[in-house]
């Protein structure tokens, strides 16, 4: 569709929803025919929920083991809701055409939390239809009771559309791949699909959130778990709605904002004592005729890891049948003279050593995860506040508010620069094992004299979110105002300064200057002072938007009313960063960095169109439902032109109990103010030794031209999903979903660095970037750049080749795949029992790194997604007690980071949660509940995989496991 077409298609809607709207009158409401057959009352009103297109909130326990009588004829909404609770003891409010369902008499809470069958926002903008031809999977506040997990990053690891690959606190410091260096403040992202943390659109009650580290996430774990109502997850496609980066899907993450009363939480974890969680929480609510308010507060601590509590977690893999990845550079350390190797011996302090003491041809080795952590500390503070009231008739305000705020503590494993430093003749300790008596240069570690480096940082996050909300008959129209600003910091301290350094290694002074020689700390603690340098970095990232829409019917088909949402939005995204780095001058060097864009702007404005053509009114043959969805959104960048979106939804209902559902929709992604920055903080030009099988030696060297594309450009996705819903009248409870998707992404942006140790042995998919013919003038060119880097000491005369591994548009990928859910609801001895497994099938993952190189399909691989994860799940409930078992599934896949590909075995874990709810009867102790948890039960470990990314090694894989092992919890939870 041409941009003239779409934007005057939106005009057209707008005009003739204005006229609609000035003119309509509140109507009351029309009975409509339903058939529901006797079933599960959960089930019941899920059903009515969705042929109604009302809006119905109950509590999931309060419908546990409830069933609902058979409902056949013509009613109001609130007539057909009281029915099915006829003889339950549950009551139906009607505030305003939103059903709220609780206990009769009872000021126990009306908590949104429950189950919102109806009120699917996302992958929509019309109220009440939920996206047409789109699944959406919900998490509910019963399932994230029921679940075990503590935080929302847990939650969502085990959904198996997400993939691990990305920003976590496992990834960072071993992943090279899917942007996990951006995990340095100790956030977590959301991965669908594995199509990166940045496809992937995360909402906040349907807004946007500021993003941290450079602005490539939203980082999910500053949000409170007490304060979520549910959790929507559209794992399809959704630019036409909600516009730049939903490639993959969106994540809604709904807030409590309709709580009534009071609930209090505590929970203690333990990982077999080896780590630790503490949680704490109290959220209140007060609702009244025309509003609402809600409070939450919660605590989270977490204490760390470290490397020597797992096996797995080493560089020497030998035991396992791996390798020995072990460092060279070691205390005591090894001497380099004369292209020789010299290893100086343990046991002597460094003050008397003699060149026939040195071990010739052997070389010490430390393994630099030795004190390490595997997850570091954290401490999280988080607050969430809601307001809404009805100021004048059919005029409302509202209002929240969040604050998050974490420190973090991690004893780190890389910071420890591994580049070899000189002694020269000057120092004391000066030993010459080749007796050229000029300066040596000596592989040394300095955790034994500065400590193990440390990382620490905190990050502070507030948005605030506020507008009116205004009914004109049943039209409605909402304009909201958004801030948010995320601040982050963190200092990497215990490192070297190599300046002072240089300085107290040429000090002929025994009493002042670094013995580097010894075995262990050998030198005066001024002297240790006086190197120890840090580097530091600020973020400053701001986030304001404005927009308004409207919603409402256009006019009534046989099939139920035309609906359409039309909208505008305006945002402003700004980011502002500084460095202090004491790590290579005298004195330490601060800079604002200004190679981050000015900042970028986008203006959108978008349609979305609801036609139901037949629908239970005017069935006939094999049209009993049949509904469509036309959307298209336009916008504007201020530094990336415009662009345009459109998505067809349809969904059709041949007979009761089987749906058919499709979209096609185009998406688009602009590129991240990380991935268009300029300067000496990105740009670099690396001489390298890469592996190169072609040659006698096993390697050549090449020149690496690193950092960003200064044309890089937007991201451009089409994708089309396929679905079908059985739920079969005859077995009531008993449901099944499966859908096709596709998603064929072009102008990927492509971070080819992390497998830049195969550029050479993959010369086929890499060859495109390579230029093994470079001219002399070339390679003088770049070494002579103020960014060029030598570690080996290379000439210019010894490169044979220039490889582009700058981050540019340059992949292409195509994905197919199917998703699942089977699922039955069931009586079981006298309680309510639930049965289900949902899981993701990927048939290929076909990539081409470069425009011109042959597709790869890269399922199965580390780094990328494996083909098969599963959830299975099993839940039952009586007179206040619970039982809930889940069993996680990983399949196998290959090591492709070695070349034999060995296969890594899959992986199956266990989770378990048992509670108990003492009877509101009890007094005092009314509405407390105890709950008994077990992840990973049985204390699985994960598979083994030698994980090698070219500077450490570790015996797992970090994206599609985790080495926390087996974690009981215990959690008391009172509702007051």
């Amino acid at each position: 569709m041409k941009k003239v077409g779409v934007q005057g298609l939106l005009a057209a809607a707008a005009c003739l929803a204005i006229g609609v709207a000035s003119t309509a009158t509140a109507a009351p409401e029309r009975q409509r025919e339903y058939h529901l057959e006797e079933q599960d009352l959960g089930t019941a009103l899920r059903s009515l929920g969705q042929a109604s297109g009302g809006q119905i909130i109950f509590p999931a326990d309060a419908v546990e083991g409830k069933r609902s009588p058979r409902l056949d004829g013509a009613y109001t909404l609130k007539e057909a809701v009281d029915l099915l609770l006829r003889g339950t003891g549950l009551v139906a409010l009607d505030r305003k055409g939103l059903i709220l369902i609780r206990g009769r008499g009872s000021s126990a809470e009306i908590d949104a939390s429950a189950e919102r069958d109806e009120i699917v926002v996302t992958g929509s903008q019309i109220r009440g239809t939920g996206p047409v031809g789109s699944s959406v999977t919900q998490i509910t506040r019963s399932d994230l009771d029921k679940s075990g997990y503590v935080t929302v990053q847990q939650v969502l690891q085990k959904l198996p559309q997400n993939y691990g690959g990305g920003v976590s606190d496992t990834t960072f410091g071993i992943s090279n791949f899917n942007g996990a260096s951006n995990g340095t403040w100790g956030g977590a992202s959301v991965n669908l699909r594995g199509l990166g943390v940045s496809s992937t659109l995360v909402l906040v009650n349907s807004h946007r959130q500021p993003a941290g580290a450079y602005g490539s996430f939203t980082d999910i774990s500053l949000i409170p778990t007490t304060a979520i109502d549910h959790i929507e997850v559209l794992a399809d496609g959704a630019s036409a709605i909600y516009g730049s980066d939903a490639v993959a899907g969106v994540v809604n993450i709904a807030l409590r904002n309709k709580f009534e009363g009071a609930e209090t939480r505590a929970r203690y974890g333990t990982a077999d004592g080896d780590y630790s969680e503490i949680q704490a929480s109290q959220i209140f609510g007060r609702a009244w005729e025309t509003g609402n308010f809600v409070v939450a507060y919660e605590y989270y601590h977490r204490g760390n890891l470290l490397t020597d509590k797992r096996a797995f977690a080493r560089e020497d893999l030998r035991p396992f049948g791996g390798g020995d990845y072990r460092s060279g550079y070691a205390n005591p350390g090894t001497i380099v003279a004369g292209g020789r190797l010299f290893a100086i011996p343990a046991g002597q302090d460094g003050t008397h050593l003699s060149p026939s003491d040195l071990i010739a041809g052997q070389s010490n080795k430390r393994d630099s995860r030795e004190g390490a952590d595997l997850l570091p500390r954290q401490s999280r503070h988080s607050a969430y506040a809601s307001l809404e009231q009805e100021v004048a008739a059919g005029f409302t305000l509202f209002g929240n508010a969040l604050y998050a705020s974490r420190k973090f503590h991690r004893l780190y494993s890389q910071a420890d620069t591994q580049t070899a430093i000189t002694v020269p003749t000057t120092n004391p300790f000066y030993v010459d094992p080749v007796g050229t008596a000029r300066p040596v240069s000596l592989r040394y570690s300095f955790v034994k004299d500065l400590g193990q480096p440390l990382r620490v940082g905190t990050v502070k996050v507030f948005s605030a979110a506020g507008g009116g909300r205004l009914e004109l008959g049943p039209w409605q129209a909402e304009f909201t105002g958004i801030y948010g600003l995320e601040r982050d910091s963190q200092a990497t301290l215990n490192v070297r300064n190599s300046a002072r350094l240089a300085q107290v290694l040429a000090d002929p002074n025994p009493a002042s200057a670094f013995n580097p020689l010894g075995d262990g700390s050998h030198t005066n603690p001024a002297t240790i002072d006086r190197i120890r340098g840090s580097y530091a970095y600020r973020t400053r990232n701001e986030y304001w938007s404005a927009s308004a829409k409207a919603d409402g019917p256009l006019f009534a088909l046989p099939g139920g009313d035309v609906k359409l949402a039309f909208g505008t939005e305006y945002r402003e995204e700004k980011m502002t960063s500084t460095e202090t780095l004491d790590t290579a001058t005298l004195a330490p060097a601060s800079s604002v960095r200004t190679d981050f864009p000015g900042g970028r702007n986008v203006l959108a404005s978008y349609g979305e169109l609801y036609i139901p053509l037949f629908s239970h009114e005017n069935a006939r043959g094999g049209l009993h439902k049949l509904a469509l969805s036309l959307a298209g959104r336009i916008e504007r960048y201020s530094d990336f032109g415009t662009t345009t979106n459109p998505r067809v939804g349809v969904t059709w209902e041949p007979i009761d109990g089987v749906r058919l559902r499709g979209t096609y929709g185009k998406s688009f992604r602009a590129p991240l103010p990380s991935e268009v920055a300029q300067g000496p903080i990105y740009n670099g030009y690396l001489a390298y030794q890469l592996p190169d099988s072609g040659k006698p030696v096993g390697f050549s060297n090449v020149l690496l031209v690193l950092g960003n594309d200064p044309n890089m450009g937007p991201e451009r996705a089409t994708t089309w999903t396929a679905s079908l819903d059985l739920e079969p009248k005859f077995l009531p409870g008993l449901g099944l979903t499966l859908t096709y998707y596709s998603v064929s992404y072009k102008d990927r942006i492509a971070d080819v660095t992390a497998d830049a140790f195969n550029f050479l042995e993959k010369r086929a998919i890499y060859a495109p970037i390579i230029n093994e013919q470079p001219t002399a003038a070339q390679i003088a060119d770049l070494f002579t750049r103020p960014e060029f880097s030598n570690p080996f000491g290379l000439a210019e005369t010894d490169i044979t080749a220039i490889i582009n591994a700058q981050r540019q548009n340059l992949s292409s990928v195509k994905q197919s795949g199917l998703d699942f859910d089977l699922h039955y609801d069931f009586q079981l001895g006298g309680g309510a029992a639930q049965a289900g497994v949902d899981g993701s099938y990927i048939f290929r993952i076909d990539q081409a790194v470069t425009s011109a190189s042959s597709p790869q399909n890269i399922v199965n691989a580390v780094g990328s997604p494996i083909d098969l994860r599963l959830r299975g799940r099993l839940a039952w409930s009586r007179d206040g007690f619970g039982f809930a078992a889940f069993v996680n599934y990983t399949g196998n896949y290959r090591n492709t980071l070695l070349a034999a590909e060995p296969k890594i075995s899959s992986w199956t874990t266990v989770d378990l949660q048992l509670s108990y709810e003492l009877p509101q009867k009890q007094g005092l102790l009314g509405g407390l509940t105890l709950s008994l948890g077990a992840t990973n039960l049985f204390d699985r470990d994960p598979p083994y995989v030698e994980y090698y990314n070219g500077d450490t090694a570790i015996g797992y894989d970090p994206e599609n496991a985790d080495p926390l092992g087996r974690v009981i919890s215990l959690q008391v939870t009172k509702r007051w």
